[in-house]
């Protein structure tokens, strides 16, 4: 769980899809500008060491193996701070549009989504992240892509720059409009893209809308009452 500016509240959208090193990015159903490709990420000479990053697959970044900052002490579900072992993953540059989810729709792999009411219809524009999106609905998309939904350690990772553990994905200065879209910045989420990327390449990981993850929600990393506990420590 990484400390962020507040999402908007209206609605929820689902984390870029993540594939594993080395793994085989299946087709989609229908014919795309630019298809997955196979990655084959080269072996390391020692078997206990993450693999190295490949070229990515169009439209992914490369997350390299090794440890990462997780948690927080500002709030309980953040508790406590610790540290993990990744490996190396590949993860989508942008949230999902509206565009490509209507895509997966189109091709009879995903729900269709409720008709928006009229004051939300500026959340549907084709250029703005899928929102209004369950959990199910999200896994459906990425299975459609030939990915999967990142764990929430891999997109911490990714948000939070590895063992650097950033506050917020940009460093440690506090949030404002032009670095992330939040609470008295607009009344609409924005394009995907619209703010800086991170140092590893990545697009919109504060702000602007909610994510999905893999994972199940616990009250804590461990500690309390329903911690995640050993499944949400070491090595993944």
């Amino acid at each position: 769980m990484v400390s962020r500016p507040r999402a908007l509240s209206l609605c929820t959208v689902f984390a870029a899809c993540t594939e594993a090193a080395g793994s085989v990015v299946a087709p989609p159903t229908h014919a795309e500008p630019e298809p997955p490709a196979t990655v084959a990420a080269p072996q390391p000479a020692d078997a206990n060491a993450p693999q190295p990053c490949a070229p990515p697959p169009p439209g992914m970044v490369c997350v390299p193996g090794g440890g990462a900052q997780l948690g927080a002490e500002l709030r309980p579900e953040e508790r406590p701070p610790h540290r993990v072992e990744l490996s190396t993953f590949y993860i989508d540059q942008h949230e999902v549009t509206n565009a490509r989810y209507v895509a997966c729709v189109d091709a009879g792999a995903c729900p269709r989504r409720p008709a928006p009411r009229p004051a939300d219809r500026p959340f549907f524009a084709a250029e703005l992240p899928a929102t209004y999106v369950s959990w199910e609905m999200a896994h459906r998309y990425c299975v459609w892509a030939g990915k999967r939904l990142p764990t929430e350690a891999e997109w911490e990772k990714a948000a939070r720059h590895g063992e650097e553990g950033r506050t917020y994905p940009w460093g440690e200065a506090e949030p404002d409009c032009s670095r992330a879209m939040f609470a008295g910045c607009g009344a609409a989420t924005r394009p995907i893209g619209s703010y800086p990327a991170t140092a590893f390449g990545l697009f919109d990981l504060a702000g602007n809308t909610s994510e999905w993850v893999a994972d199940w929600a616990a009250p804590c990393y461990d500690g309390c009452r329903g911690a995640c506990g050993a499944p949400c420590l070491g090595r993944d």
